[in-house]
């Protein structure tokens, strides 16, 4: 068996800072090939030579701008030339907005970032590894009680920063449902699981302005840092058979199932992944 075959490949976007580089950093003394999924190549760079430089994983960087469909396209092209297989895709990425703003492709730019990106990769992931493949998909999420409005997903009827931010994550979380309910009729070895690290600091919350901005930053202080988190979401990566160890739909960082809000509207979930595929059709492959 050679290197490679022995090695677990993990597809991540979102490593270059907080849960995500936390989890990287956790991830290290293990056998496995990274391939980061990054914006900013500096910051992938700093974090790959700290991933690399005592342990044996190997880090491979794909440049991805989240919130540019094309380049969210080239790069699960690009992972798919790259790998022969991919054992884990972790989809980290999201962003926290205080105005709409607009990508060039025409979508507020938190929903683009935090649903339909990862919506575009995983859709795309799943049809190159063919039906035959059992791939484990972490989301990161959390149990959201909001219901987007499959309607406005852009906000274009009205931007409020917390209510925007939370469909953009709910949508990720009926994905995640979808998958999870729909994926192992189809693949009984596949696993899709959603990941909720908890409220810590991070640049994430730190984004929100208003009076929720004021006080995230009255008790930033008391807040945990992600390394703990990071710690749980690279044992949960590393998992053998890791529908079996986590066969709910969501886990938080002490491995304690989490209940989801609108996890059985099948309905909705329908809804939202047509809506989605009409959107994300020109990046599909």
């Amino acid at each position: 068996m050679t290197e490679n075959e022995q090695m677990t490949t993990i597809v991540m976007s979102g490593g270059t800072s907080g849960l995500g580089r936390q989890t990287l950093l956790a991830l290290a003394p293990n056998p496995v090939h990274i391939i980061l999924l990054a914006r900013s190549e500096r910051r992938a760079a700093a974090v790959k030579q700290e991933v690399e430089q005592t342990h044996q994983a190997k880090v491979s960087v794909i440049p991805c701008d989240m919130a540019s469909m094309s380049s969210v396209r080239d790069a699960a092209l690009r992972v798919v030339d790259q790998a022969e297989s991919v054992d884990v895709l972790v989809n980290n990425a999201a962003i926290n907005m205080s105005e709409r703003q607009v990508t060039a492709d025409g979508f507020e730019t938190m929903f683009a970032t935090n649903f339909l990106a990862p919506f575009i990769i995983t859709q795309n992931f799943l049809k190159a590894v063919g039906r035959e493949s059992g791939p484990s998909i972490i989301n990161v999420g959390g149990p959201i009680k909001r219901r987007p409005d499959i309607d406005d997903l852009n906000s274009q009827r009205g931007f409020v920063q917390m209510a925007a931010f939370e469909s953009s994550k709910a949508a990720l979380v009926l994905y995640t449902a979808y998958l999870h309910r729909t994926l192992r009729e189809e693949r009984p070895s596949a696993s899709v699981t959603g990941f909720y690290p908890g409220i810590m600091r991070s640049n994430l919350s730190s984004g929100f302005k208003g009076l929720v901005g004021i006080g995230e930053r009255l008790i930033r202080h008391t807040l945990p840092g992600p390394k703990e988190s990071g710690r749980f979401l690279a044992n949960m990566i590393m998992t053998p058979n890791p529908g079996s160890r986590y066969p709910g739909l969501m886990y938080d960082n002490k491995g304690q199932e989490v209940t989801v809000p609108n996890a059985d509207d099948y309905a909705l979930q329908k809804a939202l992944i047509r809506r989605a595929n009409d959107m994300a059709a020109p990046w599909l492959f």
